[in-house]
């Protein structure tokens, strides 16, 4: 199970870092984006890059402490679920880029 595991996540890794068979990795999509792009909605009633990274990062955090604890602290109804641009903006899309990615030192 130990083998599956590290291989899972190894291949999930790569999706974020590495050279994949995709091309670019997600780590160098979202480089890409400009704080000013990150917060617009493409269309209504999609979220926007800094929800969609947001909302990510609070649910690899929320696993992690299930993991961990045995036990969650967020619901689906919590408010961190989908914080709004609004909130987010005043965040910054540098400290929400940056929170995403200590999200991911875990399993380095």
């Amino acid at each position: 199970m130990k083998i599956l595991i590290e291989d899972i996540v190894n291949q999930l890794k790569d999706v974020q870092e590495g050279n994949n068979w995709m091309g670019s990795s997600f780590d160098k999509k979202l480089n890409l984006i400009q704080e000013d792009l990150a917060f617009v909605r493409p269309i209504p009633g999609l979220h926007s890059v800094a929800e969609v990274i947001s909302h990510l990062t609070v649910w690899r955090k929320e696993a992690i402490l299930k993991l961990e604890t045995g036990k969650g602290s967020i619901t689906e109804d919590s408010e961190e679920n989908w914080l709004p641009n609004d909130k987010l903006k005043h965040i910054g899309w540098g400290k929400i880029k940056s929170a995403y990615r200590k999200s991911l030192i875990r399993f380095s």
